[in-house]
């Protein structure tokens, strides 16, 4: 397995010079751009030279698959993604695809002679900062995308539509419109029998029940509101603050405050965070599963003197529960109007966005049990967990392929640049004891021993190759 390690600290160190590295360390690897594109077709190639058969939807997603015995026997899938989010980390995504690699290499290197097909999945456009939804690609693949996302308009890099974006990597953009209209997935979904994400993630947790890996079972949904609150400019000393009788006594509201007639945006946003944190706060004391934050906040165009007439914050929520991500949605869509009405601010239709996801409460608990058996016959400790973050392994078992993830622990740093795939600073990430080393035994162990349920026959004539062909496909030779 050392020289399976080896390869791969190789293929990483050939992503890091593909316009897919920046100069702190970081990675800035947009959806669907060129350096996406270039960085699956290298990946691509590297599949080709073990032996699999590679395949480029109309998507763009990338389908390697090292064909077995028994041209009936279900597929197993694993992989990720490679694009990133700006000056993200160099393994989020880029880890789980390298291990699912690894496999393949471990097989030829080891002459195994498996049933079932085995699966290299690259997703296109995972991450959400260029378009602002995340995970196309395998929706795409599951036929569960949206038509109406095509007309999303880049928020990062060049300024064009996801449309465009796709067209401009050369991929058949109207093809695959036709494709999700008629709600038809990419991959041939009945030819699977188990997938397999890993992802480097929840370190703090793993870590401190002294386990060696995460076997996921659960996926958080999220509430992702985008909240703008309009108001009147002015001179922060000059402008009137507050309402005055006759007499110049400050007059109160109901509630005995001073009636504030600046129309400060900026305010509004502080008192919308403040009762969504305890709205929040109020959910957890319940017992509810959820975690939650405000990751940006935005006033353009403000300065140390002006009062801020425009203010932007985007709030998210995850949970499990679906009631609970409901719950806040309602919440957040009430106590935003209420709090622009008591702020005297301008609030429309246009300044409110909000988006819900729905969980994966639960995923295979028999793909599960196949990761934590494969693991302990490695001497590994494993925990079950619920992920985050709403990885490619959602949809794969929202479309009925029986699903599970493994997180490896790594320095707890995410989506940046000192991102890293070790537990301590200056340990080697490809080490045969490291965590990466352990997930792969582990994925390796798991797809060679798989349960006879996995492999059962799918009751196909045509070969996952085939059909993918037959679906439109284009196969890669390199």
């Amino acid at each position: 397995m050392s020289t399976t390690l080896e390869y791969c600290r190789e293929v990483s160190a050939q992503l890091d010079k593909l316009g897919h590295h920046t100069v702190d360390g970081g990675m800035d690897c947009l959806a669907y751009s060129v350096d996406e594109t270039a960085a699956m077709h290298f990946v691509a190639q590297n599949a080709y030279d073990l032996g699999a058969r590679v395949f480029q939807d109309q998507a763009g997603n990338i389908t390697a698959v090292m064909e077995g015995s028994n041209p009936g026997a279900k597929a197993i899938l694993g992989g990720s993604h490679l694009d990133a989010v700006p000056q993200g980390g160099q393994y989020d995504g880029r880890a789980g695809v390298l291990i699912q690699l690894a496999v393949l290499k471990e097989l030829k290197d080891n002459c195994e002679d498996l049933e079932q097909d085995v699966v290299l999945q690259i997703s296109r456009a995972e991450e959400s900062p260029r378009f602002g939804k995340a995970l196309l690609g395998s929706l795409y693949a599951t036929g569960l995308g949206k038509v109406e996302d095509f007309n999303r308009q880049a928020q990062k890099g060049d300024s064009e539509t996801l449309k465009e974006a796709i067209k401009k990597q050369g991929l058949p953009v109207d093809e695959l419109l036709m494709k999700v209209q008629n709600g038809d997935a990419l991959l041939l979904l009945d030819h699977f029998g188990m997938a397999i994400e890993m992802h480097i993630e929840q370190a703090d947790v793993i870590r401190r029940s002294n386990a060696d890996l995460g076997i996921v079972t659960g996926i958080r949904g999220n509430v992702r509101a985008d909240i703008r609150f309009k108001g009147e400019a002015g001179h922060t000393g000059g402008a009137a603050q507050f309402e005055k009788d006759q007499e110049g006594n400050v007059r109160l509201n109901e509630h005995d405050d001073p009636i504030d007639v600046r129309q400060e945006a900026s305010g509004g946003i502080v008192d919308l965070g403040y009762l969504f944190r305890k709205k929040c706060q109020e959910i957890a004391k319940g017992g509810r599963d959820i975690v939650f934050s405000i990751p940006q906040l935005d006033t353009p165009d403000s300065s140390a003197t002006k009062l801020c007439d425009n203010a932007y914050a985007r709030l998210e929520v995850r949970s499990t529960d679906q009631s609970v991500l409901d719950e806040m949605a309602n919440f957040i869509d009430e106590t935003s109007a209420m709090v622009a009405q008591d702020n005297d601010l301008y609030f429309a239709d246009e300044d409110k966005l909000i988006v819900t996801s729905a969980p994966v409460p639960e995923l295979s608990n028999e793909v599960a049990t196949a990761l934590e058996d494969a693991a302990k016959n490695e001497g590994l400790k494993t925990i079950r967990m619920v992920s985050g973050a709403g990885h490619d392994m959602m949809n794969f078992a929202l479309a009925g392929i029986p699903t599970a993830g493994v997180f490896v622990p790594h320095n707890g740093l995410s989506h940046r640049p000192d991102e890293d795939m070790v537990l301590n600073k200056g340990d080697d990430p490809y080490a045969i004891n490291s965590p990466f080393a352990n997930a792969l035994r582990t994925i390796f162990r798991c797809t060679k021993d798989s349960p006879v349920v996995m492999k059962e026959d799918s009751g196909k004539k045509v070969t996952l190759s085939q059909a993918m062909l037959n679906n439109g496909a284009t196969e890669l030779k390199f």
